[in-house]
């Protein structure tokens, strides 16, 4: 037989079989190295770290047996694994380890290694061999050892049993894979991962799998495609040192976990278990256990696990061990939760005298009552959102779902519904709350509510004194219960609860917790609990922003509260109810009232009515009025809203005031006044102000039937956008727009950034409409007065007396002399007109629009002026270049643009257009723009967008061969901006 080398685990050292005398005397591990040999007659074999199985060194066999009591942990008769930390510590004065590498006969490069590794089939073993090259980094190409064939296979396996590691098998096999450019496959690498996959069991794949998807400092164990969909076999290699690794430290932790008692203890194997995500493969009992044995004591106590002193609170853990609950997990680990019980040591003393005892307690309620947010660490606001999402996905209610939910699924859901008026009502002295909940009693399986609400309530104004002595202040209004009635229900901890926020506070009162009005969530019993016991709403606040999901209704809450109360309560639950007197009649029993608002609004005046009747419901009691659920539907907020601002713009509005009763005037401020306290079910959302402009705008415009007209010639969107972004105008502003009712269509022309410029700049945007009229007139001075603007000198030159400029600056003398002769030439058109095929009328009007008019201008100090264009030297030489006809290609294309954009911006002057904006110096936003910047750019050629909807089209463009269609582009911005 060959004189083969073999490899040692021993810092992979290649040497001579022949030092172990026959290979007989060798014992293999499966990847190719020594396990075990014979030298001087005496054998050694491989120990291996029990965690990690990692070599060690060769012991003599007989006196490592001998040691096995002292080193312990040896698992199974292969010596599988010790504890590194007891080998180390070993009576060092008995030697059992290998110690003569240096007397073994080292081999020589392309010496033949023998070893077992994997054949061609990846599934089976076999002798191979394979040449030696130093520095040894594993077998390269090995081929079967003479003398061995398919037959001598030993260690088949299949991977039937396990249908992933199968399928890695097949799918990776044949496969290329690429490291440095070299391109290999590697059947025997596949097959080892497979083999681990096998040995293990889908559910801790996946958690191995996510472990490396998370894992940070731990080493590169992704098995990954490349950016061009190739595989690396290095990565291969890490993947399954990672694998194996993982699984190792798994079943030491598995089955160490049981035997833990002591806290610290536990933390540190926990934290452990949860950085190689493997909490997720225990079951229940063993979770419940880790949680037992940590809260035995205080959850905050602090444990060093670091030699720099970084520390983790107990309870931090507590949070890992409850994100590792899967949700088959869920139902099981609630009610273990609930039914676990633990002593703890509790102080029924004082501070000061102390007397401590055990008492017992569920496992729930130590975690309620340790968890909290201090130090920074939101750990309350993380355990709570995840037992909520635990308690509604183990009841069938997705957390995140946005289908809307009906009153009887709220019904069927529920075991408790909870209703506040605002997030402020659980503050206990809110004086606006329409319902109160306390816990009556809380014991280890349910809790008993009350709920208190008010059946006969007033409002009252507050008056605070801080202008002087006895001087009353407005400060708003509170409502005063006059009668409460009391109910009791009780619910187990983790029951299905309904809970929900649905008062609008008021419009003009800036509350910051106003995020939760409107909103409606499920959550359990035990929840409302700490909603109550909370001392701090700004505490609550942070806590519902993290841990709740909102609910979708698709009902209004008047609905819910009929459905699982009754249709009498919703009156009483959300407030709806006021003592006034009898105001039980409708506004709109005054004749005279009716036929004014007929007069006014004769397009509108029913449907002003009918909202306007709002107000019976809203302030009646003295009839002895119902309010049921009928009136709460979804829709009923909008209504709400155009109620508000419709009763508004009446007591606004002189003339229509007057035309109402004393008692209805009053009936209109008291519902005005009970909507804007929030006692009506609206939600305080963009949709409900929004609303509110938008009926203000109609009340303010519609009575004019041609700007009525021309605002519903507008699509709803544009028509909503028009009405709100405009509702807030003055009156004198209102009276402006009536007079150009052109403008709703031009706005409906804008794009949506567009109509939100001219929104900020909407006077501004008005009176450029009205400009209009004067400009064509050139009537500057009543412009002048629109925009609250003077007038100032334009410049004047002795060189060129009598003529006036607008200049910028100090302007070149030279070139307005030369400027003044061009002007005075009137030879020049015939010959521009000849050189370019430019129409006599085109050309006319450039030269009078360009050398010789005076135009009206704003100037940098916001002044006006009124004068000629201001020339350069550059102007002169083109223009006297195009008169030679010198001009390149290149300048004559730009020349020809240029008389394009001074023709078009003359024409669209002469069509009441300013030159450039008329109240911001050089503005170029849509709500102040002039005839300068809707003319195309001389540069390019094109047009400036200035926020014209694109799907409306674009201007033709300019014709420089003939000039033929500049007046198609003039009325095509005339028709568009209404000119």
């Amino acid at each position: 037989m060959s004189n083969y080398a073999v490899v040692l685990q021993h810092n992979n050292l290649v040497v001579k079989s022949s030092n172990f005398g026959e290979l007989s005397n060798l014992g293999f591990t499966l990847n190719g190295k020594v396990a075990s040999f014979i030298y001087n007659e005496v054998k050694y074999i491989a120990i291996y770290v029990y965690s990690t199985q990692e070599f060690i060194a060769y012991a003599e066999e007989v006196k490592f047996k001998v040691l096995m009591d002292n080193i312990k942990k040896v698992k199974g008769t292969d010596y599988s694994g010790v504890d590194i930390k007891l080998w180390k510590n070993k009576d060092t004065s008995i030697d059992i380890t290998f110690k003569n590498y240096s007397e073994l006969v080292q081999a020589q490069p392309n010496d033949q290694i023998y070893g077992a590794l994997r054949d061609d089939s990846g599934l089976c073993y076999n002798f191979h061999i394979w040449n030696y090259i130093p520095p040894y980094n594993g077998p390269k190409n090995p081929q079967l050892a003479p003398g061995r064939d398919e037959s001598n296979r030993f260690r088949c396996e299949s991977l039937d049993s396990s249908p992933f590691a199968k399928n890695f098998f097949e799918t990776y096999k044949d496969f290329d894979f690429y490291d440095g450019g070299v391109v290999s496959k590697d059947k025997r690498l596949v097959a080892d991962v497979a083999s681990l996959m096998k040995n293990t069991n889908e559910q801790m794949l996946l958690a191995f799998n996510k472990f490396t998807e998370i894992a940070q400092n731990v080493g590169p164990f992704k098995f990954t495609q490349d950016f061009d969909g190739s595989y690396s076999k290095r990565e291969l290699l890490d993947y399954k040192k990672g694998l194996e690794r993982w699984i190792q430290i798994y079943k030491e932790h598995q089955d160490q976990l049981v035997k833990l008692t002591e806290p610290e203890q536990m933390y540190i194997a926990c934290n452990l278990l949860f950085k190689y995500n493997m909490l997720t493969l225990f079951d229940v009992d063993q979770k419940i256990l880790m949680l037992k044995v940590l809260c035995r004591d205080g959850l905050s106590d602090l444990f060093f696990v670091s030699p720099n002193g970084d520390y983790q609170e107990r309870e931090t853990l507590a949070l890992k061990i409850l994100l590792s609950i899967t949700p088959q997990q869920y139902d099981s680990f609630l009610k273990k939760l609930i039914s676990t019980r633990l002593k703890v040591k509790s102080n029924i003393g004082t501070a000061t005298m102390p007397k401590i005892v055990d008492v017992s307690i569920t496992l729930y309620k130590q975690l309620f009552k340790k968890i909290d947010d201090f130090f920074g660490k939101p750990n309350f606001t993380a355990f709570v959102k995840e037992l909520n999402k635990m308690v509604l996905i183990n009841n069938n209610i997705p957390p995140e779902s946005t289908i809307p939910y009906t009153d009887q699924e709220i019904k069927t859901k529920s075991k408790g519904q909870f209703f506040w008026g605002s997030i402020n009502d659980l503050k206990e002295k809110n004086k606006k709350n329409n319902v109160k909940y306390e816990i009556v009693t809380n014991t280890d399986s349910n809790i008993e509510f009350s709920e208190t609400y008010c059946i006969k309530s007033a409002l009252v104004e507050m008056a605070i004194t801080s202008v002087g002595p006895g001087v009353p202040v407005s400060g708003g209004y509170y409502k005063k219960c006059l009668q409460n009635q009391t109910n009791y229900f009780t619910l187990e901890h983790f029951d299905i609860v309904f809970i929900t926020f649905y008062e609008n506070p008021s419009f003009v009162d800036n509350n910051p917790n106003n995020q939760y009005q409107g909103k409606s969530f499920f959550t359990f019993a035990g929840y409302v609990d700490y909603l109550l016991e909370k001392e701090k709403t700004e505490t609550i606040l942070d806590v519902l922003n993290t841990t709740l999901f909102a609910l979708t209704l698709a009902v209004g809450i008047g609905e819910v509260v009929a459905a699982v109360r009754s249709a009498q309560v919703v009156r009483f639950i959300v407030g709806a109810v006021m003592v006034t007197g009898d105001t039980s009649q409708y506004l709109t029993s005054s004749s005279a009232f009716v036929a004014y608002l007929q007069e006014r609004y004769p397009e509108d005046f029913q449907d002003i009515l009918d909202v306007m009747r709002t107000a019976g419901i809203l302030a009646s009691i003295g009839s002895g009025t119902v309010i049921g659920s009928g009136i709460f539907k979804r829709y009923t907020k909008i209504e709400a809203a155009r109620f508000w601002a419709i009763g508004e713009r009446v007591l606004e509005d002189t003339t229509l005031a007057s035309k109402l009763t004393q008692n209805e005037r009053v009936i209109l401020e008291e519902g005005i006044k009970r909507f804007k306290d929030g006692a009506f079910p609206v939600r305080y959302t963009p949709e409900v102000i929004s609303e509110v402009r938008t009926t203000e705008g109609i009340m303010k415009f519609y009575d004019d039937l041609i700007l009525r007209g021309e605002i519903e010639i507008l699509d709803e969107a544009n028509k909503a956008r028009f009405l709100n972004y405009f509702s807030d105008l003055p009156d004198d502003m209102v009276a402006l727009l009536k007079q150009v009712p052109s403008a709703p269509i031009v706005f409906g022309k804008i794009d949506e950034a567009g109509q939100l410029l001219i929104k900020i700049d909407s006077q501004i945007w008005l009176k450029s409409f009205k400009a209009r009229g004067y400009l064509k007139i050139k009537d500057y001075e009543e412009v002048a007065q629109l925009f609250s603007k003077e007038f100032s000198a334009a410049y004047e030159t002795s060189a060129v007396p009598g003529v006036k400029w607008v200049v910028d600056g100090t302007p070149d003398v030279s070139a307005l002399v030369a400027a003044n002769n061009i002007a005075n030439n009137s030879s020049d058109i015939s010959i521009i007109c000849s050189n370019y095929n430019v129409p006599l009328e085109v050309m006319t009007k450039v030269k009078n629009h360009f050398w010789i008019e005076e135009h009206f201008i704003l100037v940098e100090n916001g002044t006006y002026q009124i004068g000629r264009f201001e020339r350069t030297l550059e102007d002169i030489i083109e223009w006297n270049d195009a008169i030679n006809n010198t001009l390149d290609e290149t300048r004559k294309i730009l020349f020809k643009r240029l008389l394009v954009h001074e023709y078009i911006e003359a024409k669209l002057m002469e069509n009441g257009l300013s030159f450039r904006a008329l109240d911001k110096y050089l503005n170029t936003t849509v709500s102040d723009i002039g005839a300068h910047e809707m003319s195309p750019i001389i540069s390019s050629g094109n047009y400036l967008q200035l926020n014209r909807r694109v799907e409306l089209g674009y201007p033709p463009s300019p014709n420089l061969d003939d000039f033929s269609n500049l007046d198609n582009i003039v009325n095509w911005f005339i028709d568009f901006y209404k000119l």
